[in-house]
């Protein structure tokens, strides 16, 4: 299969410091096969709710398709930069990343090399503590001003469901939104069952032993009704609400974490749980005021968006906290909701599978409990100036494992920004030409370490300015990966999964607004560690991605100086030789065929043309037939794990988009 053309590299900026640092490259779309969008919006608080909830925005959208040799080989042909790349440890180092795309020609020739842009920094640009190399920062385009005086007003229509009054927010991002007057229920395969529809009945004990339906509603308000009164308050107290309403699980779940989180409060702790455990009741009863819509899923292969506020998605948490959504509780294949992925908090209430599972699971409940304890408290939100599309490592069911064992890059975005867990509710498994983009979350807790050694460690204020809808200017895309296992290691070279890769990520980097100004992409490691890609092929693929969708890169190497030297050598050599994006597609798959992977050379070194030393006895094994020298065994493409490893990400799939 011939290899599409490469888009022009730009100028690029690395670090090895644990600092901000970023790669970057832009370029102008080409029309293709278009990807399916999916779009979740969070907008301000109610504007009853102003005096205990504070403002905030979210949009969520995605959308799916694949990128064909053909659209490709036009696509790729236009300029990139690359701004810096640092290997910086912690993933929360990756939320602070900012990206910008810079303007380039979209009528560039496959034989035309990838000339650097006109930005005002050089290639060789060296930040002060020489961990830095390339462009700076300081010249990429950002949100809000990438969007602000192109947004078109919000609207209610097939594709885009507004679940607040879109006319309570004209005139800018101070407006105040406010719920639609009208409620209408809907239980349909199409929508999520809400646990205050007509329609949730359950079958209770009778009189006479015989079985009595009952509409579930009415059970979990009076259960929750119940709790708010109770003037000592336990956990034994939480867990018999929340079987009242799940009497079938009454022997199947248990809430050993509760307990031990309740157990290692002070006397004045235990005071302020038991408030913000009658607090989160209380939000939860408001829900059928609260949503007064129908919430549509987004299923595979559909381009629908979704916008609520952010009082509306506190109150959604509420629920999951308690446990009150119908149909989620189930994981046998063939069940209405096997595809999504859970929503309600009882997977993170059991009990351990061991001491760093158990440490986990208390740092989570601690950010999550910190997360309701301002939601419900009166103050004002703050906000992180962070102005970059982040990249989300993601499993493709969207938060991985972030309410049982996983805790690594995703888990993490997801707990200091919980507003991003309400998108499990109604988002299907990500397919592979699919991702999710989440706009205008806001962050609540401050933390450390990483898998193991995660810590909450206190509340954090978030001041991010909002953008025309009255949104957070921040924006996760959440992109899966192939997931690699043992021998198939060796198999993400082959043009199939390169290709599958590049799909992915040109979906997750690729606007749906037309802005010359496209803010630029912080990203890092996508799918390495536990998924087995490798790093140097991982960081091209989505060099190559960014310079499709013309944006630039903030690049993170988690702490690999080596890996930070090695992109910015590459993309050195390659603007020193004009090469285009076809030049540098045909290299990888003269790597795959040379299988140079078996004796120990990488990728970026074989596209520079370094010596290796290679064994005498060594022979090169014949191509399994297909042309692309791939190896042994097939990839997984079907893994369905929800918990990412401890090591580095899941996969995910189809874009998505989600805005807070």
């Amino acid at each position: 299969m011939s290899a599409p053309p490469f888009k022009k590299l730009r100028q690029t900026s690395i670090t090895d410091s644990f600092k901000v640092t970023e790669v970057g490259m832009g370029s102008q779309q080409q029309d293709g096969d278009r990807k399916v969008w999916k779009d979740f919006n969070f907008t301000k608080p109610d504007k009853e709710d102003l005096q205990t909830i504070p403002n905030q925005d979210h949009t969520a959208e995605s959308s799916s398709g694949d990128i064909s040799s053909d659209a490709m080989g036009t696509a790729c042909e236009k300029t990139a930069s690359v701004a810096s790349v640092s290997p910086a440890h912690d993933a929360g180092k990756l939320e602070e990343a900012a990206f910008n795309s810079l303007g380039t020609d979209s009528t560039l020739e496959n034989s035309q090399p990838m000339s650097p842009s006109t930005s005002k920094s050089s290639p060789g640009w060296t930040s002060e503590d020489k961990k830095s190399f390339g462009t700076d920062l300081r010249h990429f385009h950002r949100m809000p001003e990438c969007f602000n005086k192109e947004f078109p007003k919000l609207k209610h229509d097939d594709r885009h469901h507004v679940l607040i009054n879109p006319d309570s927010i004209l005139g800018g991002a101070n407006r105040v939104p406010t719920v639609l007057g009208k409620k209408k229920d809907m239980w349909d395969p199409n929508h999520v069952h809400m646990p205050c529809s007509g329609e949730n009945l359950y079958p209770v004990d009778g009189e006479n032993g015989r079985k009595e339906i009952r509409n579930r509603w009415d059970m979990i308000e009076m259960a929750l009704e119940c709790l708010t009164t109770k003037s000592e308050l336990t956990v034994f107290d939480i867990e018999d609400t929340i079987l009242r309403y799940n009497k079938r699980y009454e022997k199947k779940w248990d809430f050993a974490m509760l307990k031990e989180y309740e157990e290692m409060l002070l006397d004045e702790q235990k005071k302020d749980f038991v408030n913000t455990i009658k607090q989160i009741a209380l939000l939860a009863i408001k829900l059928p005021d609260v949503c007064t819509q129908p919430i549509p899923l987004l299923k595979k292969h559909q381009d629908k968006a979704i916008t609520i506020s952010q009082y509306q998605a506190a109150c959604l948490l509420a629920n999951a906290f308690f446990c009150t959504f119908p149909k989620r509780n189930g994981k046998k294949k063939g069940s209405e909701y096997a595809s999504y992925p859970d929503i309600n908090f009882n997977r993170l209430y059991e009990m351990p599978h061991s001491d760093a599972d158990g440490h986990i699971r208390m740092e989570k409940l601690k950010c999550l409990l910190n997360y309701f304890r301002r939601v419900t408290d009166k103050g004002s939100f703050g906000v992180h100036f962070a102005f970059y599309i982040k990249v989300d490592f993601a499993n493709k069911f969207l938060g991985g494992g972030v309410l049982g064992r996983g805790c690594v890059q995703e888990e993490i975005r997801f707990l200091i920004c919980p507003e991003l867990i309400v998108s499990r509710l109604f988002t299907e498994e990500l397919a592979d030409d699919e991702c999710l983009l989440m706009t205008g979350c806001e962050q609540y807790c401050r933390y450390m370490g990483y898998a193991e050694t995660f810590e909450f460690v206190e509340d954090f204020h978030d001041v991010t300015p909002r953008d025309a809808w009255g949104r957070r200017c921040t924006s996760v895309v959440a992109i899966d990966a192939l997931h690699f296992k043992g021998r198939q290691v060796n198999s993400q070279y082959r043009h199939q999964f390169v290709k599958r890769e590049l799909d992915k990520a040109l979906c997750g980097f690729t606007s749906v607004h037309k802005s010359q100004k496209l803010p630029a992409v912080a990203t890092g490691n996508w799918g390495c560690g536990a998924f087995g890609g490798d790093p140097r092929l991982k960081a091209i693929i989505q060099l190559m991605a960014a310079a499709e969708a013309g944006r630039d890169v903030c690049y993170f190497t988690f702490g690999d100086t080596d890996l930070a030297q090695d992109i910015h050598k590459l993309h050195k050599y390659i603007l020193d030789r004009h090469l285009t994006v076809g030049d540098v597609s045909k290299q990888i798959q003269d790597y795959n065929k040379k299988r140079c992977h078996l004796y120990g050379q990488h990728i970026i070194s074989f596209i520079l043309g370094e010596d290796v030393i290679v064994p005498n006895d060594w022979e090169i094994r014949p191509d399994d037939g297909d042309g692309d020298g791939g190896g042994d065994s097939d990839v997984n493409m079907e893994d369905d794990n929800r918990d990412s490893a401890n090591g580095d990400d899941d996969s995910a799939g189809c874009f998505k988009e989600t805005a807070f």
